[in-house]
């Protein structure tokens, strides 16, 4: 940088803050330069790099979001389905007990006494 020296006369300093401006764009060019397509391949590369991890957790994150919402559903319906069993259960009883009561009504016969008989088969 130009030094702001009260000796040197004006224009002698706005010359050397030209000169140094012209030094800066010079050096900038030399940079871009250095910079060879490899340069520019790897960081190009580590842009893919990062792109690429940012979205995998993305991902990942979708991927979460939608397992918790597949268990909240699994919850869910685990719990209606034990609902439906116990309602098809109090249902099936229900009509076993009309049907017992009502349509079919059940007479409980009593076995006959077992009788001893005579048989032929044996000679007297």
């Amino acid at each position: 940088m130009a030094s702001t020296d009260p000796d040197l006369p004006r224009d002698s300093w706005v010359c050397s803050l030209a000169e140094e401006a012209e030094e800066e764009a010079s050096n900038n060019k030399a940079m871009e330069e250095f910079l060879t397509t490899a340069d520019k391949a790897s960081l190009q590369k580590q842009r893919r790099m990062i792109k690429n991890r940012e979205s995998a957790a993305r991902s990942r994150e979708r991927k979460q979001a939608y397992t918790l919402e597949l268990e909240c559903l699994v919850l869910q319906l685990e719990a209606e389905n034990t609902r439906l069993l116990e309602e098809q259960a109090h249902i099936k009883r229900q009509r076993y007990n009309h049907l017992l009561h009502t349509i079919i009504p059940v007479i409980h016969k009593r076995k006959p006494r077992p009788m001893l008989r005579r048989l032929n088969s044996l000679p007297w």
